[in-house]
């Protein structure tokens, strides 16, 4: 722990300039790595000498593992490809917006709160994105037997 942490220290002394930091890039590093800052996800490795434990989250400040310390190790093996993310299935909150696709094959909207959308949830017919739907569009179509 105290190796990890002592390199992050390192990393940000290297990467101060006349007492400024440089730009942050953890949310560009969150894009490539197709999470958002925040998102909870899990590490899949191969080849390890020891489990991982997730879930696992980038925030402003690097890689955060499952009891809130920065991971810097982890995070060049995810940006190496020697480990792989596997992100969670996403679950609205209570009054979130949601998307799915209707019987007669649109794209549709609701608010997240009642067993109609619990069961669009649990059917795999829910969507964060009106995006996410219609690119679902024909797999849902074909799962219901609604073409």
């Amino acid at each position: 722990m105290y190796r990890s942490n002592h390199s992050m220290e390192t990393m940000r002394r290297t990467i101060s300039r006349k007492g400024e930091c440089m730009k942050n890039l953890m949310a560009e590093v969150a894009a490539l790595l197709e999470v958002e800052i925040g998102e909870e996800f899990d590490i899949e490795g191969i080849g390890l000498s020891f489990p991982i434990i997730n879930p696992f989250k980038i925030t402003e400040n690097g890689l955060i593992g499952h009891k809130g310390g920065e991971i810097s190790c982890s995070l060049y093996r995810l940006l190496t490809g020697e480990w792989t993310i596997i992100k969670k299935p996403w679950k609205p909150e209570e009054d979130d917006k949601y998307y799915y696709v209707n019987p007669d094959g649109y794209t549709e909207s609701s608010r997240f709160f009642h067993a109609f959308d619990y069961s669009m949830l649990h059917s795999g017919n829910c969507f964060r994105t009106e995006q996410e739907a219609e690119a679902n569009r024909e797999a849902i179509m074909e799962k219901f037997g609604w073409e």
